[in-house]
């Protein structure tokens, strides 16, 4: 099945990366009036601007670590968003992020405290490279008639190892592809935060934000309208854990064209430093959609995107992560659990969970250092709730070794995981055939690895090497005495020669030391760690 979107610079190196934030870091702290003051003292509160650094997350980003070259997109997915997360300095999708929340908070006039509600809307497509719709003729795994056709896009994996459209290595391009929706809706989300603390700050006194004598401030008429945006409530509250940190909760609601939004943070500063803090962000966007797995009511299918975004950053070079988003059925529908992140067990059925999840279930987790991206990533999609089988990236990013450079590199695996249920995203194997005759949904211990290299030079993530080549077949190969030809450079025709064999290529399994062979031991060799999900004390909004 076709994975299902939402309704509807050059130059790049770690090095680069680290002077960049240590420089944005500083930048804010000077916006915010403060020349690294010590601020273990707890919260400051009333009117100082310092606060803001405090109480709002000013280095948090979701982005694909392998999003660089950020102002060159030529797809119109690249182009939408680069209209709202223009590059920074850094080239990188992440850097811009920070930049673009770090620069709200800093504005001096309230009129300049609005974001763009239409990152809520960000559709997501595939890259070229990856899941072509695959011509074939005379497939061996079936003999009826007629024998030919089409097999659907986004179910053939890493299909080209360059992207036609980008130049890209095709693992960085895809999961830049698949991350586009998550990545911007969270930014519109932290922005939408972001510019209740902008109006505090440009207020030029007249508000606060809260403390333990004031805990509760009502921004709801004071905040800048975007255009098409009324606001129904914008709550910002103090309140303290049981450790006696300080717990900024922001609650933000609005209506826009057609849809009803509601976002909402909790976040905890480290009582020693406002660098390192932990938290939690959650949104529901209510929508009308023309295609879903969730039933039509009335002439129309109401559904809606619930997203959670669980944080922790324990040290400067240190921090962990977990983003989950899926389209629930009904309108306004909760699809949180008791913690308050995305509940990937409740998924859709007409009887026992009428407004459980139906469509595009994405968990983005990753144990990394911020000031570099380098560190461990997994990512997941299911397109339907009734799919079986998760689509995987687990990777590793981390640089080349040469000082001169220290240009990003990464180690990245495809395969195929559990069900979207489990909310496990690690790959478990391979599936060679997922939609053609006589296909088999049997994980196989196989998966597609790539290694890519960034190219400082073009801008480009070149593939240093690829195993990703198989037969559409469900062993993955061919032995060559039938009349089976298929499409294998994605130009629509078939073309592979009957006559020659195809054995695929793919990463095979690995001892563990116990005589149990997986590819998951495969991947743990390669130095890939599965990040867990983070932990995150007293932190649901």
């Amino acid at each position: 099945m076709q994975p299902v979107g939402l309704f509807f610079n050059i130059g790049q190196s770690k090095g680069l990366l680290r002077r960049a934030f240590a420089a944005l870091a500083l930048s804010v702290m000077i916006g915010c009036g403060g020349g690294g003051g010590d601020t273990s003292s707890g919260p400051a509160t009333g009117g100082d601007d310092t606060a803001s650094q405090t109480a709002f997350p000013t280095a948090l980003a979701v982005a694909s670590p392998l999003d660089l070259n950020a102002d060159a997109g030529t797809s119109g997915m690249s182009r939408a968003i680069s209209r709202a997360v223009p590059a920074d300095s850094t080239g990188s999708r992440y850097g811009a992020a920070i930049t673009a929340v770090n620069d709200l908070l800093t504005e001096t006039s309230i009129s300049a405290c609005t974001f763009d509600p239409e990152l809520f809307f960000q559709a997501v497509i595939n890259a070229g490279c990856y899941g072509p719709s695959v011509q074939y003729e005379d497939h061996p795994d079936n003999t009826s008639i007629p024998n030919s056709g089409e097999l659907p896009p986004g179910d053939t994996g890493i299909w080209l190892e360059l992207d036609p459209t980008t130049g890209d290595a095709c693992a960085a391009a895809e999961l830049n592809a698949r991350m586009a929706g998550i990545q911007a809706r969270s930014l519109g989300a932290l922005l939408g935060l972001a510019s209740m603390v902008c109006t505090i700050n440009a207020s030029g006194g007249a508000l606060s934000l809260p403390d333990a004598t004031n805990p509760s401030v009502d921004l709801t008429s004071a905040l800048p309208a975007p255009t098409g945006v009324t606001f129904n409530s914008a709550i910002l509250t103090y309140a303290t854990t049981s450790a006696s940190e300080a717990k900024y909760a922001y609650s933000l609601d609005f209506d826009y064209s057609t849809h009803h939004i509601v976002v909402e943070l909790a976040h905890i500063p480290d009582t020693t430093s406002a660098d390192f803090y932990r938290g939690q962000l959650t949104y529901r966007i209510s929508a009308t959609t023309d295609w879903s797995n969730c039933p039509m009511v009335s002439g129309s299918t109401p559904v809606t995107r619930n997203g959670s975004l669980v944080y922790n950053r324990t040290a400067g070079a240190a921090m962990t992560m977990e983003m989950r988003e899926a389209q629930f059925c009904g309108t306004d529908t909760d699809g949180l659990d008791t913690d308050k992140v995305v509940d990937a067990a409740k998924k859709f059925d007409p009887i026992s969970e009428p407004e459980g999840w139906g469509d595009d279930f994405n968990l983005f987790r990753t144990d990394f250092d911020p000031t570099t991206q380098l560190g461990n990533y997994a990512y997941f999609w299911q397109a339907g709730h009734h799919d079986g089988n998760t689509r995987v990236f687990n990777l590793r990013v981390y640089d080349d070794g040469r000082e001169a450079t220290e240009d990003l590199n990464a180690t990245a695996f495809f395969g195929f995981g559990s069900d979207a249920g489990e909310a496990d995203p690690s790959i478990q194997g391979f599936i060679f055939n997922w939609a053609g005759p006589g296909n088999n949904h049997t994980l196989q211990e196989y998966a597609q690895k790539q290694q890519v290299s960034y190219n400082s030079g073009t801008g480009k993530f070149d593939s240093a090497s690829a195993n990703i080549a198989y037969a559409p077949t469900t062993t993955g190969n061919y032995d060559g005495t039938g009349s089976f030809t298929y499409d294998s450079d994605a130009d629509g025709s078939v073309d592979t020669d009957p006559a020659d064999p195809i054995t695929h290529d793919l990463a095979v399994s690995s001892d563990d030391g116990t005589g149990t062979y997986s590819i998951e031991q495969t991947i743990t060799d390669a130095g890939i760690i599965v990040p867990g999900q983070p932990s995150c004390s007293e932190c649901a909004p």
